[in-house]
């Protein structure tokens, strides 16, 4: 990321705005009344999907030195390991979701419909955590297939629809509700004005620690079937 004092700014600053602002437009497009909770959920997501890519990331260096192998042949759940490779991607994240929250806030200054400030630190916590429990689902399935980066992708994918960013979830039809109910943080950001409920968070953060738990299953199958030999290439 800081290779450049280009690829700085674009990592931790264009790329991120650029997906709140066509958030933003999308939602213009179909004549929302919610652009204002638009941004703000925008941010956060993009904010929870920075931290799961970067987990991802570093996992799948990891592999390639070597180390994530050597690290699960010790223990099956190292929870050390996973807490190291979220606090930098945490870290790069948290500085962009901030600017982007204050920028939402400096724009959209005197309109009706902002969050409290303890409603929006709640959210913002809870998408930090249920961040770094995705990075490790994300990241176990990636161990488990072919292409690491599969998890993330498809968390960056499917995150933005599924939490109605754009369009709120009660509009969907029936068929892709389900899918929310299987999908962090579609309860807190579909509360009315973003209030953070306490029992929307609780089930949120099951829901994500449900999709960590296959994760770091799906690492044990994979170190499992390594040392049967029936998986030769290097995890």
């Amino acid at each position: 990321i800081f290779a450049t004092l280009g690829t700085a700014l674009v990592s931790l600053l264009v790329i991120p705005v650029l997906e709140i602002v066509y958030s933003l437009l999308f939602g213009a497009d179909l004549h929302s009344t919610e652009l204002l909770r638009t941004a703000y959920v925008a941010s956060c997501v993009s904010f929870t999907s920075a931290i799961c890519s970067g987990m991802v990331s570093r996992v799948a260096t990891d592999r390639h030195l070597g180390v994530f192998q050597e690290v699960h042949s010790w223990r099956r759940f190292d929870a050390a390991y996973w807490l190291a490779v979220a606090v930098v991607p945490v870290i790069f994240a948290t500085t962009t979701a901030l600017i982007a929250l204050l920028g939402v806030r400096l724009v959209a200054w005197g309109q009706v419909g902002h969050p409290s400030l303890a409603s929006l630190l709640g959210l913002f916590g809870l998408s930090l955590v249920c961040g770094v429990l995705l990075g490790v689902g994300a990241g176990g399935i990636g161990v488990d297939l072919s292409d690491p980066y599969t998890g993330a992708n498809t968390v960056a994918a499917l995150l933005p629809i599924l939490t109605g960013v754009i369009v709120p979830v009660k509009y969907y039809p029936v068929w892709l509700v389900w899918f929310s109910y299987v999908t962090p943080l579609a309860r807190c950001f579909n509360q009315p004005g973003l209030v953070l409920n306490p029992a929307a968070a609780l089930m949120d953060l099951a829901v994500a620690a449900a999709w960590a738990l296959v994760g770091v299953g799906l690492v044990w199958h994979a170190m499992k079937r390594l040392r049967q030999g029936l998986r030769r290439e290097a995890l």
